[in-house]
């Protein structure tokens, strides 16, 4: 099963020929993808596609969700990549995706209790709308 890639002047974009899988624990559908990137590259084609300016007229925003990838202790995993990460490790890569695809918001890129990790996002970050829908009240 494919999903419509639209173009801005209307006509048909085609269709990227993925199956798709559940991908988040709220019941979400995304294409089955080996990796973060292979889906960030995805979104800047069907932007690119669509006749859209990347990160002027369309651009992404991410949920990291870190907390739902930490070990603890600053350690996170990317199951689908096989890799563990630091906390700086983890900013340095979203920082990366950053710079390369047209990304201009970043949910959830620390973990709810990892204030440490936050300062260290929001520096590195700078210049992204960083968000924090997850951390505590007290």
């Amino acid at each position: 099963m494919g999903f419509p890639l639209p173009r801005r002047d209307g006509r048909p974009g085609g269709r990227a020929g993925l199956g798709v899988r559940l991908v988040a624990d709220e019941g979400g559908l995304g294409p089955a993808l080996s990796s973060t990137t292979d889906a960030l590259e995805l979104l800047s084609q069907g932007i690119a596609r669509s006749g859209l300016r990347p990160g002027d007229e369309a651009a992404i925003a991410i949920d990291v969700a870190a907390s739902q990838l930490s070990l603890g202790s600053g350690r996170y995993v990317l199951r689908n990549q096989g890799e563990q990460l630091s906390t700086e490790q983890l900013v340095e890569l979203i920082d990366g995706w950053r710079r390369t695809y047209p990304i201009v918001s970043v949910e959830d890129r620390s973990p709810r209790t990892t204030w440490d990790g936050w300062a260290h996002a929001t520096r590195r970050l700078e210049g992204a709308c960083n968000l924090g829908d997850d951390l505590p009240r007290d």
